[in-house]
């Protein structure tokens, strides 16, 4: 930038004013009819076989060792309070049919479940979004002619205490309650058809935990075998599903592709039990593919995903999360990206850092290439405890092979004087020569400083790291906790959150961090939001970066628990945009990304909304009237260079061009603050008009090529400014000068 420039750059200098932002409207990502399909995934390592589960929005399901129905209750309960079947019997009157053993169990298909006894009686599940039928098809009696009602008896093995709930004369439902007397799960009423379709009512008995479903004799009797049996196992509403919503997260893939954004998210069954989804969408949240569920008996949790771009073909989904038991480690599946078909990835197992350790906290940032870096926690306790000796460490992922490397720490001088927790990392590094950047909180306990500080490390795509350092301190306040970080080419932010005593801030801080740098410079470090209250936990904060303009980060941060905020940073530090899209409703666990197909920011949380899973998407766009508008005619052959950016506030290095110019030049931008059509052939520019005008207007000299010529300069104000270039051209006219058409800039 040439000292014109410069003097046009402080012209247009000034404190930036915050836009109106345009929301999308919300979408519910997630489809009301979610179900995962009846799976098992290879057994783990450490925590053992997986199982064969099923889910839908409102309960989990397993049938490895017979039914067992898991209701969601929510991370405010303390423990799971499945209800598992077994059938006892099968009698006609006073004749017992032998089931025998089950001779097979299979899934019948996607969504049915089946034990097939020796006897040719077969007990079948089917997974509904509103709970699991159950079905028991009897192929004929114990004897021909055998009398009496038919009765099929099972036993429920549960905490939970049966209660049947008379209806009408014949029919009953079973509520299973808490001990508080709360329905958690309902055994519904059932109905008898035979083959030919007559249908009856049955008769639901319960004594203590058995219970029994009569088919009346009068029935039985003129029946054409075989006969059904129907009940339906339900969840009752004892928690919407966004009320067990965890964590989330949310990365986008590239331009033109199907399918380009991956949601990931954690539903808490109980404070001991989470299980990881995730699912792809396209760019507006439509047409939800579920294409990975964590759901064991072990605990999954703190889901992170991101993307190797180039690994196995258009490239592959990472997501990486914890599994936990009495200790816990880091896992990461692998999914292609475009494959919609549920559980068809592969799992990358994490070894434990150490023996007598706990890993947690994952997070993992992609790359144009094959490889992802996951980095995580590793707390010295086989406990599970939060201690204050906890150390980071990082592995990278070759997802084309896939493969993993070994584990290294992130910081360098690993020390037990250090606690370092919650550790972040840039979503993506462009290219195999360049890094990415992790962030996490840090304190030296042990020597008597036990407030948090911000530190940064930078680890290559081949392994090797810089020296890391201090990237924000909090002198005069307590803590600063949970950043999150993104950026690319040099250019990171880091966001987290600042006690301020009575509540707490958001303070970003942005630097540079070159390849060949030792260290970053820090560039600034602002409070963008200051609120009563925020949440001190995970998924309570997210950032993206604007990788188009390298110039704009949004951050979405939940305030109190019911208020979700969104800011846009500019390249100063400048809130350039703000929004509230929720208000007044329970706000869980935002996250952002930015969306270089659509160039806007997706974002993600969960809210409550009745009998559904609310994990609900919206984009955040640039203002509308942020515009780079033609206007009047050119009296030559240059013309100004296109395919710039629309003009955005808080953009750094704008571009503005010129191209069609004959030769090496002079030139020169002019500079207006109206527009204006003034006839220059009084001059000896015969046929061109000044187009631009106000009072000054600004000159801005250069030499032009044929190649094309570039200006650039910041955008600090919200304003409209009138541009054209004069060159000159020998031979056109009297004075050899010509003129542009003109060019209006809303930078909004």
């Amino acid at each position: 930038m040439n000292a014109f420039a410069l003097a046009l750059t402080s012209l247009l200098v000034g404190s930036a004013v915050a836009q109106s932002p345009t929301l999308g409207d919300p979408v519910e990502a997630l489809p009301s009819h979610f179900r995962v399909p009846i799976h098992e995934h290879e057994p783990d390592p450490t925590f053992g076989r997986y199982g064969i589960w099923a889910a839908a929005a409102s309960y989990k399901v397993s049938f490895h060792d017979g039914m067992t129905f898991y209701p969601v209750l929510g991370a405010e309960a303390p423990r799971n309070l499945p209800v598992a079947w077994q059938t006892t019997g099968v009698r006609f009157g006073e004749q017992d049919l032998p089931l025998g053993r089950v001779r097979e169990s299979v899934a019948a298909s996607d969504y049915r479940y089946e034990y097939r006894y020796a006897s040719g009686v077969v007990e079948a599940y089917d997974v509904r979004t509103d709970g699991v039928e159950q079905l028991f098809r009897i192929p004929r009696p114990a004897t021909p002619g055998a009398g009496g009602d038919l009765v099929v008896s099972g036993a429920l093995s549960t905490d939970l205490v049966p209660h049947r709930e008379t209806v009408g004369t014949s029919q009953a439902k079973i509520l299973l309650r808490d001990a508080s007397g709360r329905s958690i799960v309902e055994y519904g009423t059932a109905i008898a058809f035979d083959a030919s379709g007559r249908r009856t009512d049955v008769m639901t008995e319960l004594e203590g935990s058995m219970v029994r479903l009569r088919v009346p004799q009068s029935f039985v009797a003129s029946a054409t075998w075989p006969i059904t049996i129907d009940p339906v196992l339900a969840a009752q509403t004892v928690t919407t599903l966004s009320g067990a919503v965890r964590a989330t997260d949310v990365a986008h893939f590239r331009a033109g592709f199907v399918q380009p954004l991956c949601v990931a998210y954690s539903v808490a069954i109980s404070s001991t039990d989470e299980d990881v989804y995730a699912f792809t969408t396209d760019a507006d949240f439509q047409n939800a593919n579920l294409v990975f569920s964590d759901i064991a008996s072990f605990d999954s949790k703190t889901p992170r995903v991101a993307v190797a771009k180039t690994a196995g073909g258009p490239g592959r989904w990472m997501i990486a999360l914890e599994r936990a038991s009495s200790t816990s480690q880091i896992r990461v599946w692998l999914h292609d990206v475009g494959n919609t078909t549920a559980q068809s990835g592969s799992m990358l197992f994490v070894p434990l850092s150490a023996s007598g350790t706990t890993d947690r906290n994952p997070d993992i940032g992609g790359s144009v290439g094959n490889h992802g870096l996951v980095v995580y926690q590793t707390d010295v306790t086989s406990t599970q405890a939060n201690t204050s000796s906890t150390e980071l460490h990082y592995v990278l992922i070759n997802a084309n092979t896939p493969s993993m490397s070994s584990i290294d720490t992130v910081a360098n001088g690993s020390s037990p004087f250090y606690d370092r927790e919650n550790p972040s990392v840039s979503a993506r590094a462009v290219s195999l020569n360049r890094d990415w950047i992790v962030t996490y909180q840090a304190r030296t306990p042990a020597l008597g400083a036990g407030n948090w500080s911000v530190r940064g490390q930078r680890i290559a795509a081949f392994g090797s790291k810089g020296t890391d350092t201090v990237l924000a301190t909090s002198s005069t306040l307590p803590d600063l906790v949970h950043p999150e970080v993104d950026g690319t080419n040099y250019y990171y932010v880091v966001a987290a959150l600042e006690s301020s005593g009575t509540g707490w801030n958001v303070r970003a801080t942005r630097f540079t961090w070159g390849i060949t740098d030792v260290s970053p410079t820090i560039e600034w470090s602002e409070v963008v939001a200051s609120v009563s209250t925020i949440p001190q936990s995970l998924n309570s904060l997210s950032i993206a970066f604007d990788s188009d303009t390298f110039s704009h980060w949004a951050i979405a941060f939940r305030r109190d628990s019911d208020v979700l905020e969104f800011v846009r940073l500019g390249f100063n530090g400048d809130v350039v945009d703000t929004a509230t899209p929720v208000s007044g409703s329970t706000v869980i666990a935002p996250s952002i990304c930015y969306d270089r197909t659509e160039r806007h920011f997706s974002c993600i949380n969960a809210i409550p909304i009745l009998f559904g899973a609310a994990i609900v998407g919206r984009s955040w766009t640039y203002p509308d009237d942020a515009q780079r508008i033609s206007y009047g005619s050119a009296c030559g052959t240059a013309s100004f260079l296109g395919g710039a950016t629309r003009p955005f506030l808080g953009q750094a290095n704008y571009r503005v061009g010129l191209v069609g110019v004959t030769g090496t030049q002079p030139a020169a931008l002019l500079v207006g603050f109206a527009p204006a059509q003034i006839d220059l052939g009084v001059i000896g520019m015969t046929n061109c008009d000044l187009l631009v005008g106000g009072n000054p207007i600004l000159t801005v000299p250069t030499l032009a090529t044929s190649g094309g010529t570039n200006m650039f300069f910041d955008l600090t104000m919200a304003m409209d400014v009138y541009l054209q270039w004069a060159y000159v051209q020998p031979g056109t006219n009297p004075l050899s000068v010509q003129t542009t058409e003109g060019l209006k800039l809303q930078i909004r």
